[in-house]
């Protein structure tokens, strides 16, 4: 990681709590480690809110930062279908693992996003 001044971390100013733990969205850390990406923040960025902060704090937050994510229970059977059929074959698996399920993630999606909200409650 380049040690550049990429803000990744903020707190409420109230509470002093992480932001991810009130109910704000959006992105919660940027780790810039080249200077192309450090470029492309510089370039894109500007009308994100950046603040400064240290990756240790970040980590705390971000068990991925800490440790490798797990490996996947279909990790090896994707990758073999990837290498015999590429892209396709690994849509057309997903696909079929989906199941049904695809139907109901589609028409949760058609509806209103105030319905949506209603629904969840």
């Amino acid at each position: 990681m380049l040690p550049v001044d990429i803000p990744v971390y903020r707190q409420n100013e109230e509470s002093g709590r992480p932001i991810s733990h009130i109910k704000e969205r959006g992105i919660s850390c940027i780790l810039v480690n080249t200077a192309v990406g450090e470029a492309m923040l510089s370039r894109f960025g500007s009308g994100l809110e950046l603040l400064l902060s240290e990756p240790e704090r970040v980590a705390r937050q971000n068990s991925q930062l800490c440790q490798p994510s797990t490996v996947g229970k279909n990790r090896d059977e994707v990758l073999e279908i990837y290498r015999q059929a590429g892209y396709d074959g690994v849509e057309k698996w997903f696909k079929k693992w989906l199941g049904p399920k695809r139907y109901v993630f589609n028409l949760w999606y058609k509806l209103p996003k105030g319905l949506r909200k209603l629904i969840r409650k």
